[in-house]
Protein backbone atom coordinates (compact mmCIF):
# COMPACT_ATOMS: atom_id res chain seq x y z
CA UNK A 1 0.00 0.00 0.00
CA UNK A 2 0.91 3.55 -0.40
CA UNK A 3 1.12 6.02 2.68
CA UNK A 4 -0.34 8.84 0.12
CA UNK A 5 -4.18 9.98 0.45
CA UNK A 6 -5.92 9.45 -3.12
CA UNK A 7 -9.37 11.02 -1.55
CA UNK A 8 -10.23 14.07 -0.32
CA UNK A 9 -11.13 13.31 3.37
CA UNK A 10 -7.63 12.09 4.09
CA UNK A 11 -5.78 15.16 3.05
CA UNK A 12 -8.55 17.52 4.81
CA UNK A 13 -6.33 17.57 8.41
CA UNK A 14 -2.87 18.24 7.68
CA UNK A 15 -2.79 17.82 3.79
CA UNK A 16 -1.12 14.65 2.14
CA UNK A 17 1.78 12.50 4.15
CA UNK A 18 4.68 13.83 3.09
CA UNK A 19 7.00 10.57 4.54
CA UNK A 20 6.59 7.73 7.24
CA UNK A 21 8.80 7.02 9.40
CA UNK A 22 8.53 3.49 10.44
CA UNK A 23 10.39 2.06 13.69
CA UNK A 24 11.06 -1.29 14.90
CA UNK A 25 10.37 -1.95 19.13
CA UNK A 26 11.14 -5.59 18.24
CA UNK A 27 13.70 -8.32 17.30
CA UNK A 28 11.65 -10.35 14.90
CA UNK A 29 13.46 -13.82 14.23
CA UNK A 30 12.41 -15.02 10.89
CA UNK A 31 10.16 -13.13 8.22
CA UNK A 32 7.96 -9.69 8.74
CA UNK A 33 10.31 -7.21 6.66
CA UNK A 34 8.97 -3.88 4.88
CA UNK A 35 9.16 -4.53 1.13
CA UNK A 36 9.72 -1.80 -1.62
CA UNK A 37 8.08 -4.06 -4.66
CA UNK A 38 8.72 -1.06 -7.14
CA UNK A 39 12.59 -1.38 -6.66
CA UNK A 40 14.42 -4.07 -6.88
CA UNK A 41 17.17 -5.81 -4.84
CA UNK A 42 20.43 -3.84 -4.86
CA UNK A 43 23.03 -6.05 -5.87
CA UNK A 44 20.70 -9.25 -6.20
CA UNK A 45 18.86 -11.06 -4.33
CA UNK A 46 18.63 -10.89 -0.64
CA UNK A 47 20.57 -13.49 1.12
CA UNK A 48 19.13 -14.66 4.61
CA UNK A 49 15.47 -12.63 3.75
CA UNK A 50 11.91 -14.30 3.58
CA UNK A 51 11.14 -15.19 0.29
CA UNK A 52 8.60 -12.59 0.33
CA UNK A 53 11.67 -10.39 0.54
CA UNK A 54 14.20 -11.99 -1.87
CA UNK A 55 14.15 -9.82 -4.77
CA UNK A 56 13.10 -6.20 -4.15
CA UNK A 57 14.58 -3.77 -1.96
CA UNK A 58 13.90 -5.11 2.10
CA UNK A 59 14.08 -4.30 5.68
CA UNK A 60 14.36 -6.18 8.87
CA UNK A 61 12.75 -5.32 11.46
CA UNK A 62 15.42 -5.09 13.95
CA UNK A 63 15.00 -3.39 17.20
CA UNK A 64 16.31 -0.31 17.77
CA UNK A 65 15.99 0.48 13.70
CA UNK A 66 14.03 2.77 12.02
CA UNK A 67 13.36 2.86 8.21
CA UNK A 68 11.98 6.67 6.63
CA UNK A 69 10.50 7.02 3.10
CA UNK A 70 9.16 9.20 1.58
CA UNK A 71 5.25 9.51 0.04
CA UNK A 72 5.36 12.38 -2.17
CA UNK A 73 8.07 14.07 -4.35
CA UNK A 74 8.65 17.22 -4.36
CA UNK A 75 6.17 18.16 -6.95
CA UNK A 76 3.68 16.57 -4.22
CA UNK A 77 3.28 14.15 -6.44
CA UNK A 78 2.81 10.63 -4.97
CA UNK A 79 6.58 8.65 -5.25
CA UNK A 80 5.69 5.28 -6.84
CA UNK A 81 8.62 3.94 -5.15
CA UNK A 82 6.92 4.43 -1.74
CA UNK A 83 4.74 1.21 -2.15
CA UNK A 84 5.90 -0.95 0.93
CA UNK A 85 4.55 -4.00 2.33
CA UNK A 86 4.98 -6.14 5.32
CA UNK A 87 6.52 -9.79 4.92
CA UNK A 88 4.06 -12.42 7.45
CA UNK A 89 5.83 -13.23 10.47
CA UNK A 90 7.52 -16.64 10.35
CA UNK A 91 9.14 -17.13 13.78
CA UNK A 92 8.47 -14.07 16.66
CA UNK A 93 6.66 -11.20 16.77
CA UNK A 94 6.72 -7.90 15.29
CA UNK A 95 6.16 -4.89 17.18
CA UNK A 96 6.81 -0.88 14.78
CA UNK A 97 5.42 1.92 15.63
CA UNK A 98 4.75 4.65 12.52
CA UNK A 99 5.15 8.32 12.12
CA UNK A 100 3.12 10.14 9.56
CA UNK A 101 4.66 13.62 9.10
CA UNK A 102 2.24 15.68 6.51
CA UNK A 103 2.62 18.46 4.27
CA UNK A 104 1.14 21.25 7.46
CA UNK A 105 0.23 20.48 10.90
CA UNK A 106 -1.97 17.49 12.15
CA UNK A 107 -4.88 18.72 14.37
CA UNK A 108 -5.54 16.34 17.72
CA UNK A 109 -7.11 16.29 20.52
CA UNK A 110 -9.78 18.74 19.36
CA UNK A 111 -7.73 21.00 17.38
CA UNK A 112 -9.49 22.86 14.80
CA UNK A 113 -7.35 21.29 11.52
CA UNK A 114 -5.96 24.56 9.62
CA UNK A 115 -7.29 25.15 5.75
CA UNK A 116 -3.84 23.93 3.84
CA UNK A 117 -4.50 23.96 -0.09
CA UNK A 118 -2.43 21.30 -1.84
CA UNK A 119 -1.02 22.28 -5.10
CA UNK A 120 0.72 19.34 -7.49
CA UNK A 121 2.72 20.57 -10.35
CA UNK A 122 3.58 17.84 -13.10
CA UNK A 123 6.84 18.57 -14.53
CA UNK A 124 7.20 18.07 -17.97
CA UNK A 125 9.97 18.64 -20.68
CA UNK A 126 9.60 20.90 -23.58
CA UNK A 127 7.30 19.41 -26.25
CA UNK A 128 9.02 17.26 -28.64
CA UNK A 129 9.84 18.31 -32.54
CA UNK A 130 8.51 16.01 -35.41
CA UNK A 131 11.03 13.01 -35.78
CA UNK A 132 13.08 13.83 -32.38
CA UNK A 133 13.54 10.65 -30.32
CA UNK A 134 13.26 11.69 -26.59
CA UNK A 135 10.80 12.40 -23.75
CA UNK A 136 7.98 14.73 -23.24
CA UNK A 137 8.05 13.83 -19.25
CA UNK A 138 10.10 13.42 -16.54
CA UNK A 139 8.72 11.04 -15.68
CA UNK A 140 9.05 8.26 -18.74
CA UNK A 141 12.35 6.70 -17.55
CA UNK A 142 10.50 5.33 -14.25
CA UNK A 143 7.58 4.60 -16.10
CA UNK A 144 9.34 2.64 -18.49
CA UNK A 145 11.31 0.94 -16.06
CA UNK A 146 7.91 -0.14 -14.21
CA UNK A 147 6.77 -1.80 -17.56
CA UNK A 148 4.51 1.25 -18.40
CA UNK A 149 5.61 0.93 -22.19
CA UNK A 150 3.82 -2.72 -22.31
CA UNK A 151 1.68 -1.61 -19.69
CA UNK A 152 0.12 1.96 -21.83
CA UNK A 153 1.49 1.47 -24.61
CA UNK A 154 -0.65 4.66 -26.58
CA UNK A 155 0.76 7.14 -24.33
CA UNK A 156 4.02 5.99 -23.94
CA UNK A 157 4.99 4.93 -27.65
CA UNK A 158 1.89 5.60 -29.64
CA UNK A 159 2.21 5.47 -33.30
CA UNK A 160 4.17 7.37 -36.36
CA UNK A 161 0.67 9.18 -37.02
CA UNK A 162 0.61 10.14 -33.40
CA UNK A 163 4.04 9.39 -31.52
CA UNK A 164 3.98 8.92 -27.52
CA UNK A 165 5.44 10.89 -24.86
CA UNK A 166 8.39 8.68 -24.36
CA UNK A 167 10.06 7.34 -27.21
CA UNK A 168 13.46 7.52 -25.81
CA UNK A 169 12.69 5.48 -22.37
CA UNK A 170 10.58 2.99 -24.24
CA UNK A 171 13.97 2.55 -26.88
CA UNK A 172 11.35 3.67 -29.44
CA UNK A 173 13.14 5.86 -31.99
CA UNK A 174 11.92 4.15 -34.76
CA UNK A 175 8.40 5.69 -34.09
CA UNK A 176 9.83 8.97 -34.31
CA UNK A 177 11.77 8.10 -37.83
CA UNK A 178 8.54 6.88 -39.07
CA UNK A 179 6.89 10.05 -38.27
CA UNK A 180 9.36 12.04 -39.71
CA UNK A 181 9.15 9.47 -43.14
CA UNK A 182 5.14 9.86 -42.98
CA UNK A 183 4.70 6.17 -42.49
CA UNK A 184 3.42 3.86 -39.93
CA UNK A 185 5.88 1.85 -38.07
CA UNK A 186 4.76 -1.73 -37.18
CA UNK A 187 4.82 -0.84 -33.37
CA UNK A 188 6.93 -3.59 -33.04
CA UNK A 189 10.12 -2.77 -34.45
CA UNK A 190 13.15 -1.83 -31.77
CA UNK A 191 15.47 1.57 -31.42
CA UNK A 192 19.09 1.15 -33.00
CA UNK A 193 19.99 4.42 -31.47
Amino acid sequence: HWDYFFHEEGRSNGGNRICTVLMYLEDTEEGGETTFPNIPAPGGANEGFSECARDVLAVKPTKGAAVMFWSTKPTGELNRESLHEACPVIRGTKWSAVKWIHMAPFAVDGEQPVAFEEVVSHRKAPARSAGECRDEDVNCAYWARTGECDNNPAYMVGTAGSPGHCLESCGRCDVAEAELEGTEGDGNAASSR
